[in-house]
């Protein structure tokens, strides 16, 4: 409720990232991220699907930000000139590939990967016998800090998508792939308001 599709053609974006060093120490995540706005945010990220592999990122991320984070397996890796993340839950649920043909430049990222991203998640607590629960849509941001010379690769990338009851992701259906990239950069994740 108060969220819509923020354009005709639905836009979303498939993440599979590693984070060597946090304050929630190390771990890798995957997650979908669909465009949205609501009545004050033009353009912003709706988060449906989240995936940590250590358990103070996925409490860290619920507690906090309303993120719907489980707990998966993760990996990436390169094999030979393709990279590949994958995504499993007692069964495999995503994989990406990614075939870097050429290196983006920091204008080129910026036009997709903007400093600051805003983000949306649906913080829930359900109800407890005769009491109500509670539904809250947080607004966060990620702040993307790229060093002066960032490594950006692009190229084709291919996606697919698998799913069971508790993790649906095979009914989400993908038309067009637009872009792919690999990029290394810092993070920091802001909460703004509920």
């Amino acid at each position: 409720e108060g969220v819509n599709v923020a354009s005709e053609q639905p836009l979303a974006a498939f993440w599979v990232g590693e984070y060597p060093a946090s304050n929630v120490g190390r771990y890798r995540e995957a997650l979908v991220a669909v465009q949205v706005s609501t009545k004050d945010i033009p353009l912003a990220y709706y988060i449906p699907y989240i995936y940590v592999t250590n358990d103070q990122a996925l409490a860290s991320g619920r507690e906090l930000l309303g993120a719907p984070k489980k707990l998966a397996e993760i990996n990436i890796e390169w094999s030979g000139e393709l990279m590949r993340g994958e995504l499993v839950r007692g069964s495999k649920l995503l994989e990406i590939t990614l075939q870097p043909r050429e290196k983006g430049t920091l204008e080129g990222i910026r036009a997709i990967l903007p400093e600051e991203i805003p983000l949306l998640s649906l913080r829930t607590l359900p109800p407890i016998k005769d009491y109500p629960g509670i539904a809250q849509l947080v607004q966060w941001h990620a702040k993307i800090i790229l060093p002066e010379n960032p490594k950006i690769l692009l190229g084709p990338a291919s996606l697919k998508l698998y799913g069971t009851i508790a993790d649906p992701l095979d009914e989400i259906k993908v038309v067009n792939i637009i872009s792919g990239f690999y990029i290394e950069f810092d993070m920091e994740l802001h909460v703004d308001r509920v």
